[in-house]
């Protein structure tokens, strides 16, 4: 994990990988404070934060396996990933607006409809995986000018293994979203008006 210790994007990586001691001392620290301010609950649920940060590690390793992959020496050929360049740019999109939505959820403290951005991240990525089935292994895909052949199969490994980690970080958003949904009914979210 060292490979990279200047890029800000790593510092934010390590510092939410190594956050769980510190979650769980503030976490434990927090229940002896009395109700006040935002937190008038007499119980408040603040174990449900480390569940949320304990689901926020795992979508951190996720992306550190897309920065390794990102920076891999073997890399596919440019004109290859070109191809897939709308596809992978949707689903990371539609993924990073999911994220801000239960971040800006969590810090005002209200609940929202996430539902239709989590089908929109999960849309994008099947979308992503027709694209390179078609592509990349002419899976129910017949048009000549588009196949490619085994030895740029073979150089695209660093493609299909990116897509396949941004697919699974998709769906580990899944439980991000049931987390934080979860932290929002015991924590009494106030409803988003619409």
């Amino acid at each position: 994990m060292d490979e990279f210790p200047d890029e800000p994007a790593y510092k934010k990586f390590r510092s939410t990988l190594n956050s769980s001691a510190k979650l769980e001392s503030l976490a434990l620290s927090a229940k002896w404070e009395p109700p006040h301010g935002r937190f008038r609950q007499a119980f408040y649920p603040w174990s449900e934060y480390i569940k949320v940060g304990t689901v926020l590690r795992y979508c951190a390793y996720e992306i550190m396996g897309l920065h390794g992959v990102l920076h891999s020496q073997i890399q596919a050929p440019y004109n290859l990933r070109v191809i897939f360049e709308t596809e992978i740019l949707e689903a990371t999109n539609k993924a990073a607006e999911l994220i801000r939505c239960l971040g800006k959820d969590m810090n005002d403290m209200k609940q929202t409809r996430k539902c239709s951005l989590l089908k929109n991240a999960h849309s994008s990525t099947e979308k992503l995986q027709r694209v390179i089935d078609a592509r990349l292994f002419n899976k129910d895909y017949n048009t000549e000018e588009h196949e490619i052949n085994y030895q740029t199969q073979s150089q695209s490994m660093s493609l299909v293994t990116f897509t396949s980690l941004l697919i699974e970080f998709v769906a580990r958003l899944d439980h991000l979203v049931e987390a934080v949904n979860e932290l929002s009914k015991m924590a009494k979210f106030k409803p988003q008006s619409l």
